[in-house]
C-alpha cells in the first residue's frame, strides 16, 4: 500500500484553484511515477483524501520498485511540475509505504494495516524530516517494508534511512524515514537491532528547549530522540523554539562545533549549552569525540552522460548521494534561462571527481565531450579533478581513455557503485 501526502495542502496561500491545481498536480505526479515503476494505474485500488491518496498495488506486483524506483520517480515528476506552477500551487509530499491484508465493503477498504499505514504518513517525524528538508520528498516505511524490502535491496542504502518511534492514536511502533533527494549521511550504526520495546539502544529525550530564558528546560513535545554519541556522527540539531527542535531525524546531517560556550550548527545559528543532564552528556560526549559529519571520503561529484541515459544516471546520482557524496547533475543544477555554459563551467570547478557515463549509444555529444575533455585538462593539469568512468548502459571508452578502467554498471550495478565510492575515497 502506498499514500501520499500534501504538505501544507491548507496553507492560507492555497486558494480553492490552487487546491484544484495542486489535486490535479498531486494525481499526475503520482500514477506517471507508478508507471515508471512498472505498476499501471488501472491495476490498483484507490482513494482520494483531499490533499492525498492511497493506492492497494495488487500483490503479484513486486514490492522492490516501489521503494527502488517509485520515489525517484516522484522526485523527478515533482521537479517538473513544480517548474510549471504558480508559487502557492508548488508541491512537496510524504510518502507512506506498508504492506498487508485489506478487507471490502461496499464504502471501500479498510484493515489493521491501512489504518498503520495512514498513521504512518500523518506521523510527527515523517513531517518534521520533511519541513527540514531541502528536497522535494520524504518517505516513511513500516518496519516490515524495511526489514523485508530495503535492507535486502541491492540498490538502497539502508544505512542513509534513520529508525523513529511512531506514536499515532493507537499505533505505537518503529518506523524508517528517507529523504531521496536530499538523503541522510550513512550511519549504518542505525541499523542495529530494534529491541523489544521498539528502540534500538537510544536516549529518548521528550521535549524541546524553551528558550526565553530557560535553555536548560524542556517543554514536552512528541517523539524527539537524540540517538547516543557512539550511534552519532555529528551532535544533533539543537535550537531554541522557534528553530527545529532536538530532532533524531534531520539531526544526522547536521554538523556542530563549540565557540565561547555555544554549540553551532553550519547554518551559524546558536544554541546556550543546555543544563539538563541526559542531553548535556549527549552533547559534551559527542562533541569530545570529535568527528563530523564532512567525513574526507565526501566528495562533489559531476556526473557527465547522454540525455538519453538520464533515468540511469539520476539512479546512480541517488545512489551516490545516499552515499554522502554530493552530486551535481544538470538536471538540478541548470534551469531555464541558465547559461548551460556557465553552470557546467562552476560544476567542474567545485568537483573532485567526474563520472563519465559510457553509453549503449555509444556516441557522446558535443557538451558531453566538452565537459570530460576540460575535466580531463584539469587532471592533468593538477587542478584536483579526477575523471573515473562507468559503463553506465553499454558503449565503449573514447580512444584517450581506452586504458583507463571503468566500473561496468551493466553487468553489476551495486558492485560498480561500490567501486566507483571506493574510488573517491
Amino acid at each position: 500500500m502506498v499514500m501520499v501526502d500534501v504538505e501544507g495542502f491548507g496553507d492560507a496561500r492555497r486558494t480553492l484553484p490552487h487546491q484544484l491545481r495542486t489535486r490535479e498536480g498531486m494525481y499526475g505526479v503520482l500514477t506517471g511515477a507508478l508507471e515508471t515503476a512498472g505498476i499501471t494505474w488501472e491495476a490498483c485500488h484507490h482513494e482520494d483524501r483531499g490533499d492525498s491518496v492511497f493506492v492497494l498495488v495488487p500483490p503479484e506486483y513486486p514490492k522492490a520498485p516501489l521503494l527502488e524506483v517509485l520515489p525517484d520517480a516522484l522526485v523527478r515528476a515533482l521537479r517538473a511540475y513544480n517548474q510549471t506552477t504558480h508559487e502557492a500551487g508548488r508541491t512537496r509530499l510524504r510518502l507512506a509505504v506498508h504492506a498487508g491484508e485489506v478487507a471490502f465493503d461496499e464504502h471501500g477498504a479498510t484493515s489493521t494495516a491501512l489504518t498503520t499505514a495512514f498513521r504512518l504518513l500523518d506521523a510527527i517525524p515523517v513531517k518534521r524530516a520533511l519541513t527540514g528538508s531541502p528536497g522535494l520528498l520524504a518517505m516513511i516505511v513500516s518496519r516490515l517494508i524495511f526489514d523485508e524490502v530495503v535492507r535486502q535491496s541491492a540498490v538502497l542504502d539502508p544505512s542513509t534511512f534513520r529508525p523513529v518511534s511512531v506514536e499515532v492514536k493507537e499505533v505505537r511502533d518503529t518506523a524508517w524515514i528517507a529523504l531521496p533527494d536530499a538523503p541522510y549521511l550513512p550511519n549504518h550504526e542505525a541499523l542495529a537491532p530494534i529491541n523489544q520495546h521498539g528502540d534500538s539502544n537510544k536516549v529518548t529525550l521528550a521535549g524541546q528547549f524553551t528558550g526565553a530564558g530557560h535553555a536548560d528546560t524542556w517543554r514536552d513535545s512528541a517523539d524527539v530522540s537524540v540517538v547516543k554519541p557512539n550511534e552519532m556522527d555529528s551532535v544533533h540539531n539543537m535550537q531554541r523554539k522557534g528553530s527545529p527542535a532536538v530532532d533524531g531525524v534531520h539531526g544526522l546531517t547536521e554538523a556542530a562545533t563549540t565557540r565561547n560556550g555555544y554549540l553551532f550548527r553550519d547554518t551559524g545559528a546558536q544554541v546556550p549549552p543546555t543544563t539538563n543532564s541526559t542531553a548535556k552528556r549527549v552533547v559534551d560526549n559527542a562533541l569530545a569525540t570529535g568527528r563530523r559529519t564532512e567525513k574526507a571520503e565526501i566528495a562533489t561529484v559531476f556526473i557527465s552522460y547522454l540525455q538519453a541515459d538520464a533515468p540511469a544516471a539520476e539512479r546512480l546520482a541517488t545512489n551516490l548521494r545516499r552515499r554522502g557524496h554530493k552530486v551535481w547533475l544538470d538536471s538540478r543544477e541548470i534551469n531555464l534561462g541558465d547559461s548551460i555554459i556557465e553552470k557546467v563551467d562552476k560544476g567542474l570547478a567545485i568537483s573532485a571527481y567526474l563520472v563519465l557515463c559510457y553509453s549503449a549509444d555509444d556516441s557522446t555529444s558535443l557538451r558531453m565531450k566538452r565537459e570530460w575533455m576540460s575535466a580531463l585538462a584539469r587532471q592533468l593539469d593538477g587542478a584536483g579533478i579526477r575523471i573515473l568512468p562507468v559503463r553506465l548502459t553499454g558503449g565503449t571508452p573514447p580512444a584517450i581513455l581506452a586504458d583507463v578502467k571503468y566500473a561496468d554498471l551493466t553487468i553489476d550495478w551495486a558492485g560498480g557503485v561500490d567501486a566507483l565510492c571506493m574510488a573517491m575515497r
